[in-house]
């Protein structure tokens, strides 16, 4: 396996894991939207367009006297819920994209790690911007696997 079919592993599980699909189904009236590898310059502008995942092209590292092989990938997730809500405090008012987003983050995580090879491990950095970039509301995943080697073995090269 080389390293696009380790990307591509990734993206075609979160574009069709069901538990994401019932999600977003259920909050926005359709699928999640996967871009792997989205311009930055001209992203989805319209409300009909999230939620929506970008992955961005993976990294690998590797060297002869290392015993793993290291990989990284990073993920934005993007929706639109910037109406706000009260909850059960009559004080404390959000935006109903702070739960969302939450929620977002959490099945992608699942998508993934219900995809990973044997023998691997991954390690999650999540960050959400929720007030920002309101109508929009971002979360930011950051994905390091890790896979342990035989000696002179590489599995996936």
């Amino acid at each position: 396996m080389d390293l696009y079919d380790f990307f591509n592993t990734f993206t075609t599980a979160v574009a069709k894991d069901v538990a994401l699909d019932l999600w977003a189904m259920a909050h926005f009236g359709h699928h999640v939207t996967v871009y792997p590898d989205l311009d930055f310059s001209n992203p989805p502008d319209s409300e009909d367009d999230t939620p929506y995942v970008i992955f961005h092209s993976p990294g690998k590292r590797s060297g002869q006297e290392m015993r793993t092989i290291d990989y990284g990938m990073e993920l934005w997730l993007v929706l639109n819920k910037s109406t706000h809500k009260t909850r059960a405090e009559d004080n404390i008012t959000e935006p109903a994209g702070v739960e969302l987003i939450s929620d977002f983050i959490t099945k992608t995580q699942a998508a993934i790690v219900a995809a990973l090879p044997a023998n691997f491990m991954v390690d999650f950095e999540v960050v959400t911007d929720t007030i920002g970039m309101i109508p929009e509301i971002h979360g930011h995943l950051a994905c390091e696997f890790m896979q342990r080697l035989v000696i002179g073995q590489d599995p996936l090269g």
